[in-house]
């Protein structure tokens, strides 16, 4: 694991999200509810105790190779921020490997001293100050359980 210190911000969820990260060890805040994701980012950052963030949604994985590669570049890097490839799987099963889908960089991990804002808008990219990196592991975005939902959310 590259930390111990992991926030959880639960915008309203009605499973047990907040009780099985509390039983893991995290630390959960509440944010409310919006329709878009980039507000409760811009409030977890800001929350966050340690020099970097790195941002995954409650629908994506980090795996073993992408926490290594995590843990060497925060000590050497000389960027402040990086995107990181994800790998889009669609229904737990197909990889999206092509069609534009690969490697579809997002950018995740910051420097917190450096993050200045996260614009309100619906897929809006974080302001920070100085260089960006790039990371070559992905991570694991398990997008759309099914077609129906994929169809529904569009």
């Amino acid at each position: 694991m590259v930390t111990k210190d992991v926030l959880v911000v639960d915008t309203e969820s009605t499973d047990d999200t907040a009780d099985v990260a509390r039983s893991m060890g995290c630390k959960v805040l509440s944010f409310p509810y919006h329709r878009y994701v980039e507000p409760s980012r811009e409030f977890a950052i800001q929350a966050a105790q340690g020099k970097w963030v790195l941002i995954l949604d409650a629908d994506e994985c980090i795996t073993p190779e992408l926490a290594q590669e995590v843990k060497n570049i925060v000590i050497y890097s000389p960027h402040t921020h990086f995107y990181i490839p994800r790998k889009n799987i669609f229904a737990r099963k197909k990889w999206l490997k092509y069609g534009g889908w690969y490697p579809d960089k997002v950018l995740r991990l910051m420097k917190k001293s450096d993050f200045k804002k996260w614009p309100h808008a619906i897929h809006s990219t974080p302001i920070i100050l100085g260089s960006k990196g790039e990371l070559r592991e992905p991570f694991l975005h398990y997008f759309h359980p099914n077609l129906e939902n994929m169809v529904q959310k569009q």
